[in-house]
Parts: C-alpha cells; structure tokens; sequence
C-alpha cells in the first residue's frame, strides 16, 4: 500500500506543476501583449472624423458610445490591460464609423429635401411666369383686335385659314360690308 500513496503524492505533484505552468503561461501571455497604440490612435481619428461628419447633430448617440468605449481604452491601457485597451478601443471605432455613416446619410438626405423644396419653388415660379405671359398675350389680342400690325382692318369673323394661297385678285377686298 505504500506505493499508493507515493503515486498519489505524484499525481498531486504533478497536477500541481500542471497548474503552475498554466498560470505562468498566462501571465507570459499578458505581459507579451504588445499595448495597443494603433488601435487607440485608430479609435481617436475616426472619433474625430465623426465629430467633423456632425454626428453630435444627426447621431448624438451612437458618437456618445463611441466617445465612451474610448474613453475606457484609455483607462484600460493606464491600468495596462492591453487585451481589454485593444477591444475597447476596436469598440470605439465600430461606433465612430456608425456614427459618422448616420451623420453622412442625415447630411445627405439635407441637401435632397432642400433641393426638392428649391425645385418645387422654381416649378411654381415658373408655372405663375407661364400663366402671366399667356394673360399678358391674350390681353392685347382681345384688346385691338380690329386691325392687322400693317393698320389694315381685320375681318370680325375668324375664317379658317385656307391650304392653298389666296388668288392676288381678292387680297385687297374686304370682307364685313364696306370700309
């Protein structure tokens, strides 16, 4: 029986060493974690890039996220969590680009309404311009309309125009009854 408790004291042992090996490679593993400088400057331009798209007047939310996540890169790079800095950080740039993309499309969607409006106001004007040229043209028709431009009088009645020329004999007469 003495051999079963010296294998049991191994095993122990050797579980031991087991975990002790797992929990230095870990820490090795922590500490060769490079600190996420580029992710972090990453995080802070496209931070900025959505503070410039205007995200703080068409997608204040998303951008407070963002600023949030960043925020707490920072904080977890002070504490030198690098793995949680660089996730963060990550974080912050996935919502600064949803952000900025809010912001471009409201921007975008602006300028269409805006320039529906201006073009329905062209339209309007253009149709009232339209109406006012047909008036001011009817207006001097209805007017004077018993002489032709060369002071000759016009007939009282509209005839038809003919197809064929009028014969040169008839062109001087008149039509109504007497000049």
């Amino acid at each position: 029986m003495p051999s079963c408790s010296i294998s049991s004291r191994r095993g122990q042992s050797l579980a031991r060493m087991a975990g002790l090996a797992l929990a230095l490679s870990l820490l090795a593993a922590c500490a060769s974690t490079p600190p996420p400088t580029d992710a972090i400057n990453r995080a802070q331009s496209m931070l900025d890039a959505a503070k410039q798209a205007g995200a703080a007047d068409y997608d204040p939310v998303d951008l407070d996220f963002a600023g949030k996540k960043f925020d707490q890169a920072q904080a977890a790079m002070a504490q030198n969590d690098y793995g949680q800095a660089h996730d963060l950080a990550e974080e912050s740039v996935a919502d600064s680009q949803l952000a900025m993309t809010k912001s471009q499309l409201a921007s975008v969607r602006d300028k269409v309404k805006k320039a529906a409006a201006e073009n329905a106001r062209l339209r309007q004007q253009l149709l009232e311009k339209q109406q006012a040229s047909q008036s001011a043209a009817s207006a001097p028709a209805a007017q004077d309309n018993s002489q032709n431009s060369d002071g000759t009088e016009l007939p009282q009645q509209v005839l038809p125009m003919p197809s064929a020329p009028a014969p040169a004999s008839s062109a001087g007469q008149t039509t109504g009854g007497g000049q």
